[in-house]
């Protein structure tokens, strides 16, 4: 039996151009006389977590994408960890109106980086049940990841510990040597758009300027900017929400709005430098 096929859906580029190759049958030469032919990939299930907290572009791109989707006789299956987003748990554990809530990655001053524990329980974990609602017991499951060439290095040495011994996760992208902007041209030509890179809104790995960045959100987005701004000063007491230092989204560990004036002034932060491995966020 050959294995059950699920695509992470990040909603950014990468995973959005891998799921339109696959279901469009694309093809990309790889080297002379060698052909990546993508309709080679049998997809079973493509699935979106949504942590309530993505910026606008995203939710927007999500319903079209869907609809897209829809009209190959697709279906996304788009999976919640909580009733609430993931800022209002923090806010409400920040609040005490609850015990616990899952730790994101701020920086903290005057050093040092909070745990993470975000991608875990409110990406990976909801993504895995789902899929092993729909491959069932005992089988061989394959996770596509929409990781392209520039991000081999994201490519994790192992697998996650509570993964049953079944389920690999496999980088098509790279083994066709797709780069970013080959996953641009494909977004455009088949949905007319490009998404932007996804991620939480407050995530602190989000860089202070350049691609999918803060200044981004600012210039672009105005409401979901007072969202970041007013969720960086929420979590600046760590001491409220178990840490012991004081806590920013920015590395410059400077409020939101300053941040974007001194990252200016320094040059560009690179974009998902600090990310993490698991391919459910910023593809």
């Amino acid at each position: 039996m050959r294995p059950f096929t699920a695509l992470s859906l990040g909603a950014g580029q990468g995973s959005t151009a891998l799921a339109i190759a696959i279901i469009q049958g694309l093809t990309r030469e790889v080297r002379p006389g060698k052909v990546y032919d993508f309709s080679e990939i049998t997809l079973d299930k493509i699935t979106f977590a949504d942590t309530g907290d993505e910026i606008a572009s995203t939710y927007e791109h999500v319903e079209k994408f869907e609809a897209w989707l829809k009209s190959k006789g697709v279906t996304l299956e788009v999976v919640r960890k909580e009733g609430i987003s993931l800022s209002d748990s923090i806010r409400e554990r920040i609040e005490g109106r609850r015990k616990s809530a899952s730790a994101i990655p701020a920086f903290l001053a005057p050093t040092g980086k909070a745990a993470q524990h975000c991608t875990r329980d409110w990406k990976s974990r909801p993504l895995d049940r789902s899929v092993k609602r729909a491959a069932g017991k005992g089988r061989t499951v394959e996770v596509l990841i929409g990781f392209t060439i520039e991000e081999w290095m994201r490519i994790p040495a192992k697998m996650p510990k509570e993964w049953p011994a079944l389920w690999t996760r496999r980088y098509p992208l790279i083994e066709a040597g797709a780069n970013r902007g080959w996953c641009v041209d494909v977004c455009l030509e088949h949905l007319g758009y490009v998404p932007q890179s996804s991620a939480c809104a407050h995530c602190p790995h989000r860089p202070d300027v350049g691609p999918g960045s803060r200044t981004w959100i600012r210039d672009n987005e105005p409401e979901t900017w007072k969202k970041v701004v007013a969720f960086d000063a929420l979590i600046r007491d760590g001491s409220s929400w178990g840490l012991r230092q004081p806590a920013f989204l920015s590395k410059t560990l400077l409020p939101a709005e300053l941040a974007l004036e001194a990252a200016n002034r320094q040059g560009m932060i690179e974009f998902g430098a600090d990310g993490c491995d698991s391919g459910r966020c910023f593809t």
